[in-house]
């Protein structure tokens, strides 16, 4: 039933017949008859008293208990969460990513240790890779790259022979290597159906669509080869000392060359480590002695034994001459 409001004309229309009626009422919606009345006398005068309403308006502490949702909100928890903020007394799991209030926006973290975060919130610094604690979870602190440490091309941009770059309309394989220096233009050319060693001219530039060295070749061949133009094998890691002369080379389908240089010494046998060591014995070892004059120019060359491989050490015959020695397998 629709609720019917109570004035004073209406309610003083009200004659005897009725007054047991409205006391009934009264009672059955637990109205005390002098509230009304005191109402009545608010009716009577037009308007309400100045201050109780002053004191009403500024109330604060929400009077009537209005709830968020009520008036078409959250609640600063719901917002915490919908934002993806990280929450306090919450459990993690290793691989959730949150956001941080004391962080920067354009950092975020990454639970790297399961757990429940703590009732007050630890100190988080923009420092990348960093781990805090927090609880007994754990968080690790990161950036959001933006498109240029992401090496997306740029526009009115100088590039050189060279430079590599990514483009959205690139597959994840695919790579713009510049092979013509020069400025890229003020929007990005379309590229339709790439392929790739397609030549893009943007601006004065030219780009060519290399692979990804991300999608480098990363199996050990067999009879077959395990390596094309779209995944080629590449060196993964390099060493030299300048020093010593020792120098190797690791690649991406595990293929390692390496070598050395051993000052001269008397005819006895000699242990040689390899920097990095062989998966087994199937690989190739020269090991050779040079004479130098005091120009340091070869004069004679003479190859040496070799015994006693293994895939850490070789062993070999030591002379009175330098010693070269290269390596080279899986």
């Amino acid at each position: 039933m629709a609720t019917q409001l109570l004035n004073y004309d209406n309610f003083t229309r009200l004659q005897h017949p009725k007054e047991k009626e409205l006391s009934d009422y009264f009672k059955n919606q637990n109205i005390v008859l002098g509230e009304v009345q005191n109402d009545v006398e608010s009716m009577k005068t037009g308007k309400a008293d100045a201050t109780n309403l002053t004191d009403h308006i500024e109330d604060e502490g929400n009077p009537h208990n209005v709830t968020a949702h009520q008036v078409g909100t959250l609640t600063a928890s719901e917002i915490i969460e919908a934002t993806g903020m990280l929450m306090r007394s919450t459990t993690y799991m290793v691989g959730d990513i949150c956001k941080v209030s004391l962080l920067p926006n354009n950092f975020y973290v990454e639970c790297t240790q399961a757990g429940t975060t703590s009732s007050t919130e630890p100190t988080y610094t923009p420092v990348l890779n960093s781990e805090v604690l927090d609880g007994t979870a754990k968080f690790k602190v990161y950036r959001y790259a933006n498109t240029t440490e992401l090496g997306f091309i740029l526009r009115n941009t100088a590039y050189v022979v060279g430079d590599a770059c990514f483009s959205v309309q690139l597959q994840h394989n695919m790579t713009l290597v510049c092979t013509q220096a020069g400025t890229t233009a003020g929007t990005e050319p379309t590229i339709t159906n790439p392929v790739m060693g397609m030549v893009i001219s943007d601006g004065t530039a030219k780009f060519t669509i290399k692979p990804t060295v991300a999608e480098y070749c990363n199996t050990q061949p067999t009879t077959t080869s395990t390596a094309s133009p779209y995944k080629p094998v590449v060196c993964i890691e390099n060493y030299y000392d300048e020093e010593t002369g020792d120098w190797y080379r690791k690649y991406s389908d595990g293929f390692i060359e390496q070598g050395g240089r051993i000052a001269a010494g008397s005819d006895k046998q000699y242990t040689g480590t390899f920097l990095i060591p062989f998966s087994n014995i199937n690989y190739q070892i020269c090991y050779r002695g040079v004479a130098r004059n005091s120009n340091t120019t070869a004069t004679q060359w003479q190859w040496i034994e070799i015994n006693a491989i293994s895939t850490t050490s070789f062993w070999a015959k030591q002379i009175n001459f330098y010693r070269d020695w290269y390596a080279c397998g899986y």
